[in-house]
């Protein structure tokens, strides 16, 4: 008997265009529960369109993306947001919010009769803190924040939205390289607990060492590697124009670096 796999997320001939510039150009994927799932590209390869285009919050101009079963157009923003959470690349904040209060606005798509939060919210919004190691930063004001600080608010607002779907872009650019460890710390406890998550990397030593599945974007159309395993120098090369060289290390860590060689 074959077992059929739950699809969170499926996203069928999905493009985006920019005046004549296609961007994204018939990109199909899907995402299923219990996985992270890495998106590398070149810079400009559309990463960040791609990730607003399936979390409803970006510019689709073709193709259908349906969460839970349900197309994403149909949803209200409220309802979308139960299911999907999204943290942001650059994240800023212009209002004097506390940290207690900007994380607990991931709570508003779930609140009840009248968008009123209770204590089971203020609850889950410092459980989230403690996730990020934010605990003791809940009357800070998020204009005062280190980028790397207002990275963490954002990821925390989004994990206390509780959704079974995560997409993060760039979630440890402005993060020291402890808490970005950190941060797939988290993301693989997420996972255990059923959750898909979809992030989009510029590091692929990262996506190598975290990542179940590996998406590369390039020209506006998705390849995947068989397994992250099987990416190699050859597939490296092929996507980012530059030779690699992919090295095994103890403990089965493997890393990645550039040679130096552009190939165009």
């Amino acid at each position: 008997m074959i077992r059929v796999r739950e699809v969170l997320l499926e996203a069928r001939e999905l493009f985006v265009r920019y005046g004549e510039r296609v961007v994204i150009d018939g990109v199909s994927l899907s995402l299923f529960p219990g996985e992270i799932t890495a998106l590398l590209g070149p810079n400009g390869s559309g990463k960040s369109t791609l990730l607003a285009a399936l979390a409803g919050v970006g510019r689709r101009d073709g193709g259908s993306v349906k969460l839970l079963g349900d197309e994403l157009s149909t949803l209200s923003r409220r309802k979308a947001s139960t299911r999907v959470a999204v943290v942001p690349q650059q994240t800023g904040f212009g209002m004097p919010f506390s940290v207690l209060q900007t994380v607990m606005m991931g709570r508003f798509p779930s609140a009840g009769r009248f968008g009123r939060l209770i204590s089971q919210d203020e609850k889950l919004a410092l459980e989230a803190m403690g996730e990020v190691d934010l605990m003791g930063f809940e009357d800070r004001p998020v204009t005062e924040l280190s980028g790397g600080e207002a990275q963490r608010v954002a990821l925390a607002r989004s994990l206390a939205q509780q959704t079974p779907l995560l997409l993060l872009d760039e979630p440890t650019s402005a993060l020291d390289p402890k808490h970005a460890i950190a941060v797939f710390d988290l993301l693989r406890r997420l996972r255990q607990k059923n959750m898909s998550i979809l992030v989009a990397l510029h590091d692929v030593n990262l996506a190598l060492r975290f990542a179940d599945r590996v998406l590369f974007l390039r020209g506006g159309n998705i390849e995947e590697a068989p397994t992250p395993e099987k990416v190699n120098g050859d597939v490296l090369a092929r996507i980012f124009d530059i030779e690699w060289k992919v090295e095994q290390l103890a403990g089965g860590i493997r890393v990645a670096f550039p040679e130096g060689r552009a190939l165009c």
